[in-house]
């Protein structure tokens, strides 16, 4: 069907008193607005007057609808076998609503094979608890040629390690991975600086130092 232009429908403006006037014998499809309270009518046979109800209403399952003051319980339809609307209930194992009242315990069902909810494998470690350090010990390392990077110490396990520069030191020491230099580095550190971090063994942490025969004294924790 093309698209028609109405050039024959009537537009009318109206008070409420006047709506039961409204003309009859106009062309169908013409609308007529109370100004007073934004209402509209429209005539489908050019004699009766129908109020356009513009607004959503929501109406319970007997199609009243439900205003602050009704107070009616509503209904969705839903198609067969799903839950209702907006509502999660938790149930027991035997399939009873939990309540406040009920005090019924409840089980998780899992898929055959997996772990129950909340418990470790054998062997496994406390969620969210961590073992201390059982032991302290020191050491120390020097530079022996500025620019030429050496391993902090032989490979030696740790959680984490202290490093401080020599009292004596006049320039940089360099602290950093295998690639440390001058110029690429995790931290510097002047005389009597310290730094800390937390690796699993010493042998990956590296110095490089800005005088030759400058170092650190370093203490771990394993």
């Amino acid at each position: 069907m093309a698209i028609v232009k109405e050039t024959n429908i009537n537009r009318y403006i109206c008070d409420t008193a006047d709506v039961a006037s409204l003309p009859t014998g106009v062309p169908a499809g013409s609308t007529a607005i109370d100004r007073q309270t934004g209402k509209k009518y429209i005539t489908y046979d050019g004699t009766n007057w129908t109020l356009l109800d513009n607004r959503s209403r929501l109406v319970d399952s007997g199609g009243t609808e439900v205003t602050e003051s009704t107070g009616h319980s509503v209904n969705a339809n839903l198609i067969a076998g799903t839950a209702v609307v907006g509502k999660v209930r938790l149930v027991d194992s035997g399939g009873t609503e939990v309540t406040e009242a009920t005090g019924h315990s409840v089980q998780a069902k899992l898929i055959a094979g997996t772990a129950e909810i909340g418990k470790l494998g054998a062997g496994t470690a406390l969620i969210g608890y961590v073992t201390p350090p059982s032991t302290l010990a020191c050491g120390s390392k020097t530079v022996t040629t500025a620019g030429v990077r050496v391993a902090l110490a032989a490979s030696t396990t740790c959680k984490e390690v202290i490093i401080t520069a020599n009292a004596a030191n006049t320039d940089y020491i360099y602290i950093g991975d295998v690639t440390v230099s001058s110029t690429v580095f995790m931290k510097k550190l002047l005389a009597g600086e310290e730094f800390s971090v937390a690796i699993d063994n010493l042998s990956k942490v590296y110095l490089d130092a800005g005088v030759s025969l400058e170092g650190v004294t370093f203490g771990y924790l394993n």
